[in-house]
């Protein structure tokens, strides 16, 4: 998983997040970074910022997607403009077939709409994420 760097804008060439300050080795990082998340879908991880009558606030905020482009990131941003916050930093990972099996037994979804093939070893960690909610919410 990258660091948090908030001076991101997604302005690369091949529509990948470019480093403002030109950063050959962060761009690289973050190529590959995505490269790797492609089996997966990529988990953007947010940390909003906003503000109360005490001072800034603080919420995460993780957001699923198939790739980051210029559009599919500044829609998020309108989004949460539109809803008061500003993206104060970000980070990307993939998303682990075991948080893909949780977030499916969550939206009530059977243990047959596991999309890897029995063979495969993120079949068993996608059951293991969708046996793992229906234990601790039975």
């Amino acid at each position: 998983m990258l660091n948090r760097y908030p001076g991101f804008a997604v302005t690369g060439r091949d529509g990948l997040p470019y480093d403002q300050k030109g950063d050959p080795d962060l761009h690289q990082a973050i190529s590959i970074e995505l490269a790797l998340a492609s089996n997966g879908r990529i988990k953007l991880s947010i940390e909003l910022q906003g503000t109360n009558a005490s001072g800034p606030v603080f919420m995460p905020h993780v957001v699923l997607v198939d790739k980051i482009t210029d559009e599919s990131f500044n829609a998020i941003r309108a989004k949460c403009e539109v809803d008061g916050w500003t993206i104060h930093s970000w980070s990307v990972s993939e998303q682990l077939p075991y948080d893909e099996g949780y977030a499916a037994a969550m939206a009530r979804q059977d243990s047959d709409a596991n999309p890897y093939a029995q063979h495969y070893w993120k079949h068993d960690e996608w059951y293991l994420g969708w046996t793992g909610y229906q234990e601790t919410n039975a």
